[in-house]
């Protein structure tokens, strides 16, 4: 874990056999990063906090999440998200939010197709926005291996708070 000037502050080692526990409490404002190498595995992270924030344009979830928080780019006319299981064994519901907690999507994959698209209701009043997500189980199958995919016209990244949300500012 890298502290806001980029010093490691904590770090650990799991396997196999042994999970890799970090215990830390903030010494200052700021972000801190998580980075996790794994080379060909796979690894998962379990953080306590209440704020938190992923960057990357597809992240991967073990199970159902809560809601969380992505920005659609201020002045682009489309936005795409999509959900990938490994169905129809493994399958998950995508649900998004506009910015002012309108449902505009809500599908599952399953039997029929391991991927769906949401292409976003975009207008200039909200571009530029704070949407929401989440993904829970579908009708059939274990809501289990999720794979998300921010797509064109969104930042790549997701928080549990809007307010944590990590975007780039020009």
């Amino acid at each position: 874990m890298l502290d806001p000037d980029g010093e490691t502050v904590a770090a650990g080692a799991a396997s196999v056999e042994a999970v890799s526990d970090l215990d830390y409490v903030a010494e200052q404002a700021g972000t801190y990063v998580l980075a996790m190498a794994t080379s060909s595995n796979t690894c998962s992270a379990s953080i306590d906090n209440r704020y938190w924030s992923v960057v990357g344009d597809v992240p991967h979830f073990l199970g159902a999440t809560p809601w969380m928080y992505f920005y659609v780019l201020d002045g682009v006319d489309a936005a795409m998200v999509s959900l990938r299981t490994d169905a129809p064994g493994e399958t998950g519901t995508l649900i998004i939010r506009d910015p002012d907690g309108v449902e505009v999507f809500k599908e599952e994959t399953g039997a029929a197709t391991d991927r769906v698209t949401a292409q976003l209701p975009v207008t200039a009043e909200n571009a530029g926005k704070v949407w929401s997500l989440r993904m829970t189980a579908a009708s059939a199958g274990v809501c289990e291996d999720l794979t998300l995919t921010l797509g064109e016209g969104v930042a790549e990244a997701l928080a549990a708070d809007a307010a944590r949300l990590v975007v780039e500012v020009e």
